[in-house]
């Protein structure tokens, strides 16, 4: 994040999605943008994505109930400023 504040967004490195519009690569990347409100390169490749970050995902990896809410927090916050 510090060097994407410092740099911008590194277009080498796009974010992919699938052509079913899922996520494949590029996840922290697209965090790190939309905090920083810095337009991203996306591109959608010929394959589906299948990546599936939604809250089992974090509790499954152990993400606790209190960093789930600031999560959740954040990403409502986000929308709202992308509005």
């Amino acid at each position: 994040m510090k060097s994407m504040r410092r740099d911008g967004y590194n277009t080498e490195f796009p974010i992919r999605y699938g052509r079913n519009g899922k996520l494949m690569e590029g996840a922290h990347r697209l965090a790190c943008s939309l905090a920083l409100d810095i337009e991203t390169l996306c591109v959608i490749v010929g394959a589906d994505g299948n990546t599936r970050w939604d809250q089992d995902w974090f509790i499954d990896h152990g993400i606790g109930k209190k960093d789930l809410e600031q999560i959740k927090a954040d990403l409502k916050h986000l929308r709202k400023r992308k509005k």
